[in-house]
C-alpha cells in the first residue's frame, strides 16, 4: 500500500454524492479534513462504506478498505463491486429514486466502480498522488 496514496474525492452527476476511497485512519483523516472525523472501520469486515451527510446537503461516502496484502485479485474486485453498490444504494437513497431506470443503474454502478478500482489501484503503487 502506498504511503503517498491521498484520497481523491468523486463527484455523482448533479452532485447528489461525493465518494472516496480510503485504506486507513491518517487517509481518512486527510480526507475528511474539513468535514466531521469519523474512525477508520475497527470490524472485522474485508470493506465497508460509510455514509454521512454534512450541514449544506452534501453526502458523503467513504469506502474503507484496509490491508490486502493476502488477497487474491478475484476477492479485491469482488469487494469493491459489493461496496460500489453500497455507495449506488446511497446516491439512489439521495435522489429519493424507488425503482431507476436499469440502464441508469447499471452505468451508475459502472461509473463508482471503474473510479473505486482506480483509487484502489493508485493506493498500491508506491509515489502515487
Amino acid at each position: 500500500m502506498s504511503k503517498q496514496y491521498k484520497a481523491r474525492w468523486h463527484k455523482t452527476p448533479f452532485d447528489h454524492v461525493r465518494y472516496c476511497l480510503v485504506r486507513n485512519q491518517a487517509q481518512m483523516d486527510r480526507a475528511l479534513r474539513d468535514l466531521p472525523p469519523h474512525a477508520f472501520k475497527d470490524s472485522q469486515t474485508a470493506a465497508m462504506v460509510t455514509s454521512f451527510s454534512v450541514m449544506g446537503g452534501h453526502t458523503y461516502c467513504l469506502l474503507q478498505i484496509g490491508d490486502t496484502t493476502d488477497w487474491v485479485g478475484s476477492y479485491i474486485m469482488q469487494v469493491l463491486v459489493h461496496e460500489s453498490v453500497h455507495v449506488w444504494q446511497c446516491v439512489r437513497d439521495v435522489m429519493q429514486e424507488s425503482s431507476p431506470c436499469s440502464e441508469f443503474e447499471a452505468y451508475s454502478v459502472d461509473r463508482i466502480f471503474r473510479d473505486m478500482l482506480d483509487d484502489y489501484d493508485r493506493s498500491q503503487v508506491d509515489g502515487g498522488d
